[in-house]
């Protein structure tokens, strides 16, 4: 025991250079974690903000929008979300529909055909929570007349 105690206090300093050698490397292993857990949390918040701007892009690339034929008119539900009323506009031909949307990053280019012609002229629209709606007028040919001689 005796030798020991000898031993420690003759290479004390050492035993302190040890000590604090340990130090440092458990203070460097603490900051790598500290590190880590900041690489960590930055790449999630990049992932986090990646995953938005999926969400932002994917639901305008899919079929937006649903065609319902009211008997003597058509109706044609978008789905526009996040997009302002103001920067929306809206084409209509005979047998055709575009509707174009752009707000910052968001942008919505649709392109709708129509299972019958309209009336461009005659149209309803209304844009609530992302919704817009629009109804035409349905064009009917022409009837023939038979006109008696």
């Amino acid at each position: 025991m005796v030798e020991r105690i000898t031993y420690l206090t003759e290479h004390s300093s050492l035993l302190i250079e040890i000590v604090i050698a340990c130090m440092a490397i458990w203070k460097i292993c603490i900051n790598i974690e500290d590190e880590q857990r900041s690489i960590n949390i930055t790449f999630k918040a990049y992932l986090l903000q990646f995953r938005d701007m999926l969400i932002q892009i994917i639901p305008l690339k899919k079929k937006a929008y649903h065609i319902f034929d009211l008997g003597d008119s058509i109706k044609i539900k978008c789905d526009i979300p996040g997009i302002p009323e103001k920067c929306i506009q809206v084409f209509s031909e005979e047998e055709m529909i575009f509707i174009y949307a752009s707000h910052k990053e968001r942008n919505c280019d649709l392109k709708i055909e129509l299972p019958c012609k309209i009336d461009p002229e005659i149209v309803n629209s209304t844009y609530n929570s992302g919704v817009l709606e629009i109804e035409y007028k349905k064009l009917y040919p022409k009837q023939r007349k038979l006109v008696t001689i």
